[in-house]
Formats: C-alpha cells, structure tokens, sequence
C-alpha cells in the first residue's frame, strides 16, 4: 500500500522544532457537476464506487498538498437498491441544508445510500512527526433517522467516523453514532470539529462509514487536518516544479534534482494517460484533452503528485 510522505503548508519559526500542517484536504479545486451519481454495479454485492462521467466526484488522488480518498459501497443484510437510483453522494457545492461549508465553497456529502457508504482517506505516514493530531468538521442534516445503527438494515442509520492505526490495528474513534439514535445525541444541524490525538501512531488511516437511506438523511464532511511538530526539516528537498501551469502543449519539471526520475500522468478518473522521463526535457502533451490531470513523480521509490492543468 502507498502511504503519503508528508509535507508542510504552514511552517512558523525557524526553530528545529517546528508546528507544521502536515497534510490536509477541503475538498476544494475538485470539478463539482450539479447532478445525482448512479452506480452501475450490483447493490448486492460490496464494490468500489469509481467515478463516472458528468457525475459527482466520490474519489480524488492524494498529492503533495493534500489527502486523497475513495469510496466503497457495501449493501444491507437484506440488500435494496443501494446508490443505483441517483442519489446525492461526492463532491458537493449545495449549501440548501449546511448553510455554509466550513471551510471553502465545497465538502463531501453522503445521503440516502441505502447501504454502507465508506470512504477511506490516504494512509498517513507520521514516522517523525510529534504530538501529531488530527480534525475534521462534520455536518449531521436535521431530520428523521431511524434505529440505533445496530442492524445492518435500512432502519438503523449510523455515522462512524475514525482513524485507524495501520500497523497495530487499533483505532480511536472520533464519533461513532452505533447504539444510539442519532436523534437522540444532540450534534444535528451545526458544524461539528471532531478532533483525535494521535501521537502514539506511525501510520493511519482517516476512515468514515456512513448508513442512511433516505434524501433528507445526509451526513456533510470538510476541512481534514493533520497536525504535529516535525523534529528537523532541513533535510527536506523542495518539490519539483511544472513549468509552465497551465500548460496549452508542453511542460518542463524544474526545481531539485531529477534526473532518472520517471513520471505518470492520469486524468481524474484515475486513467493512465502519459508516460515520461527525466529533468530538463520538454515534455509534450499537446495530444490530451484540455482538463485537470494529476503528474506522479517517481524517484528512488518516493512518488510526490502535482496537478497539471491543460489548457
């Protein structure tokens, strides 16, 4: 499994020691279509949920600067029609119920999935990093929920959100709705900042699985930050830099050295589009479409990720 090397935004002082953000994604600069997602698969039976085209976006590459996540759908005991109808699930910009996204202009929405919706963020390596925290800012739509999450049925909804510990196995919740009705805990219909302190982990994993079954049971996910203080960064090398991006044809990969370095260019949906190779080449993709696309950057079994616009 690839795991992200971290990477700081916000770096004050010049101390050896230093509190940095480590990694972090608000789900913004995602492309935001205005319509319900269809899932072509089987509701009975458990499967990745891929993108599809014209569709909200559910699953989103990690890069440098932030976390990438994919969804996963799993159906009830008694399975039901699961996301096959259209339903409102992935990237959102609708503010009718939240108001305002906490952070941004977009978040991740999930509602009436009739299953188990499950998104994992990007393994998060934290192997040198101290008093390492994470947060994230949840949504819960005012309405009626059923059940107490128990069952794994359409009456029982259920919100868990968590991080796991990759290498022991553990986790420490940061809210987990199963044995109570969600009606009944007081946290609907205002932003909630679910923090964790996960210092005594070197790699996790920010998990969230959701329950509901209905249009008006929608559970809302933005501003994702993982915290800590970095014992030394001078042994950091900068990030590669795309030259020119946007690009209309070609772009050059300037910055640190990069000699036999191998790059990988995919397009949103995670097509492989572009191989290339090396520093100080002019690399030409005047073949693909204009759009976003995402550059993986291969050195000495480190991978970093950029986006590249084509114009």
């Amino acid at each position: 499994m690839k795991y992200l090397f971290f990477y700081s935004f916000f770096i004050f002082g010049t101390f050896s020691q230093v509190r940095a953000q480590i990694i972090s994604t608000s789900f913004e600069g995602i492309p935001c279509p205005n319509a319900l997602y269809f899932d072509p698969m089987d509701p009975a039976t458990p499967h990745p949920l891929d993108n599809q085209n014209e569709q909200p976006i559910l699953n989103w590459p990690e890069t440098n600067q932030e976390l990438g996540f994919n969804a996963y759908y799993s159906p009830y005991d008694q399975a039901s029609v699961g996301l096959s109808d259209g339903d409102s699930v992935g990237i959102t910009d609708r503010t009718t119920i939240v108001g305002d996204f906490s952070e941004g202009t977009q978040g991740y929405e999930i509602s009436d999935c009739d299953g188990n919706y499950t998104l994992e963020f990007t393994p998060i390596d934290l192997q040198g990093v101290d008093q390492a925290s994470i947060a994230i800012d949840v949504f819960i739509a005012p309405t009626g929920y059923e059940g107490d999450g128990v069952a794994n049925s359409a009456q029982s909804d259920r919100l868990h959100i968590y991080v796991k510990d990759l290498e022991q196995q553990g986790q420490i919740d940061l809210l987990n709705t199963t044995g109570n009705d969600i009606n009944d805990l007081n946290i609907e219909g205002r932003w909630l900042n679910l923090t964790a302190d996960i210092s005594r982990f070197n790699r996790v994993q920010l998990i969230v699985t959701a329950r509901n079954n209905t249009a008006a049971e929608a559970f809302y996910l933005d501003r994702v930050e993982v915290q800590g203080i970095l014992s030394d960064t001078s042994t950091k090398q900068p990030d590669p830099v795309i030259f020119p991006n946007p690009t209309r044809q070609s772009f050059t990969l300037v910055g640190s050295d990069h000699i036999d370095t191998e790059m990988a260019l995919y397009d949103i949906f995670g097509h492989h589009v572009w191989t290339g190779h090396s520093q100080g080449v002019i690399h030409d993709v005047s073949m693909l479409q204009s759009g976003l696309y995402f550059l993986s950057i291969i050195k000495d079994k480190n991978i970093r990720t950029q986006k590249l616009i084509i114009e």
